[in-house]
C-alpha cells in the first residue's frame, strides 16, 4: 500500500511539474537557445586535429591530461547524433577529423569494449545522417570486435585480454548493437547474436533492482529492441525498471541526470502508442530531469557564482557542470546532456 501511495504521488506531482515546466519552454522559448549552445560547445571541445578536450575549471582555466576514451568516443557519439537529429552540415567535418584521430587507436585489442561500443554508434549515426560510407571498414572492424568480446551467459569482456565484464559496457554494447540491427536489419549474423543477447541481459541484470551504472544503456537497449520487435518482454523489462527507479526515488542533481534523461526518453519514444499510461510517468520523469539538467548548464554566467564566464573558456560557453556546486565540467557531462535534450525534443 505504502508502494502504491507513493508512486500514485510521485506522478500527481510530476504531472504539475510536467504542465508547468511545459509551458515555461514553450512561453520562453529557452529550449532551443541552449541545445545549440551545447552543440557548439560541444564542437569547441574538439581540438583541430580531432582530439577533443576531456576536463577543465571554468574558475581556474585549464585543460587536463587526462583521458579517458570511453568518454571520448561518447563524445563522438553525441556530435553523430546531434548530426543526424539537427542535420547539421557543420558537424560533418568536426565528426570526420575525430574519426580520423581515434580510429586506429580505438581499434586496438587493449582498448576498452565501451569505447568501441560508443564509436560504433557515431559511426552508424554518421553514416545515417550522410549517407556516406567512408567509414564503412571501421563500422565493420568494430562490429566484428563487439561479437568477439561477447561470452555467451556471461556479457561483453571490458577488454579482449580478460573474462571481467561491467554493466557500463554490457549496456553500451547492447545498446550498439540493437542500433546496428535497428539501421542494419538483414545482418542475420547480427540478428541470431543478438537475440541470445537480450536473454542474457534481461536475466543477467534483475530490472527490480536500480542499478545506477546499467539503468540508462540498459533502458534505451530494451527500448530499441521494443520498438523493432514488439516483444512484450521488453516493455514488461522496462516497466520493472522504472518501478524500481521510482522506489530509489532521486532524481541526480548532477549531470548523471542526463544520463537517465537518455534512458527515460528513448523507452517513451518506444511505448508511446502501444502503452500510453506507460509513457505519459516516463515523459513526466523526463521533464523533472529537464530541469535539473538546465541548472547545470554555463551559459554567459556560471551558475554557482552568477559571475561572467572567463574569456579564456568562453568558446566552452553551452556545456554542462559535473554538478551545481562544481565550477569544473567534462566531455561526457556535455555528451550526455545533449542526447538527453535530443531525444527530448523528439
Amino acid at each position: 500500500m505504502r508502494k502504491i501511495l507513493f508512486l500514485s504521488a510521485t506522478v500527481l506531482i510530476l504531472i504539475i511539474g510536467y504542465i508547468s515546466i511545459g509551458n515555461y519552454f514553450k512561453e520562453k522559448d529557452c529550449f532551443s537557445k541552449p541545445k545549440k549552445m551545447a552543440i557548439q560547445a560541444l564542437k569547441n571541445m574538439v581540438n583541430p586535429n580531432g582530439s577533443i578536450q576531456y576536463e577543465w575549471d571554468y574558475q581556474i582555466p585549464y585543460t587536463s591530461d587526462k583521458k579517458n576514451n570511453v568518454r571520448l568516443m561518447g563524445t563522438a557519439y553525441s556530435l553523430a547524433y546531434a548530426l543526424y537529429v539537427e542535420q547539421d552540415k557543420s558537424l560533418i567535418p568536426v565528426i570526420q577529423n575525430v574519426f580520423n584521430h581515434y580510429s586506429n587507436k580505438i581499434k586496438r585489442p587493449t582498448i576498452k569494449t565501451g569505447a568501441k561500443a560508443l564509436l560504433l554508434l557515431a559511426v552508424i549515426y554518421y553514416e545515417q545522417a550522410t549517407n556516406d560510407n567512408k567509414f564503412s571498414q571501421l563500422r565493420d572492424t568494430l562490429l566484428q570486435q563487439l561479437k568477439r568480446l561477447y561470452q555467451p551467459q556471461i556479457g561483453f569482456k571490458i577488454r579482449r585480454d580478460t573474462t571481467k565484464t561491467s554493466p557500463y559496457f554490457d549496456g553500451e554494447s547492447w545498446l550498439a548493437l540493437a542500433t546496428y540491427n535497428h539501421f542494419y536489419p538483414k545482418d542475420k549474423g547480427v540478428i541470431d547474436l543478438l537475440k541470445k543477447i537480450d536473454t542474457d541481459m534481461l536475466e543477467k541484470y534483475d530490472p527490480t533492482v536500480f542499478d545506477k551504472s546499467f539503468f540508462h544503456w540498459g533502458m534505451q537497449s530494451a527500448a530499441t529492441r521494443f520498438k523493432d520487435t514488439n516483444d512484450k518482454k521488453f516493455l514488461d523489462y522496462m516497466k520493472k525498471m522504472m518501478q524500481a527507479y521510482l522506489e530509489y526515488g532521486h532524481i541526480s542533481t548532477s549531470s548523471a541526470a542526463c544520463a537517465y534523461l537518455e534512458g527515460l526518453t528513448t523507452a517513451a519514444a518506444a511505448v508511446q502508442t502501444a502503452d500510453k499510461e506507460f509513457y505519459f510517468l516516463l515523459q513526466n520523469y523526463a521533464t523533472a530531469h529537464l530541469q535539473s539538467i538546465i541548472n547545470l548548464q554555463v551559459l554567459d554566467t556560471l551558475p554557482m557564482t552568477n559571475t561572467p564566464v572567463p574569456d579564456e573558456v568562453s568558446q566552452f560557453k553551452g556545456a554542462f557542470l559535473l554538478n551545481k556546486n562544481s565550477s569544473k565540467t567534462r566531455c561526457d557531462a556535455t555528451q550526455h546532456c545533449i542526447v538527453a535534450l535530443l531525444k527530448y525534443k523528439s
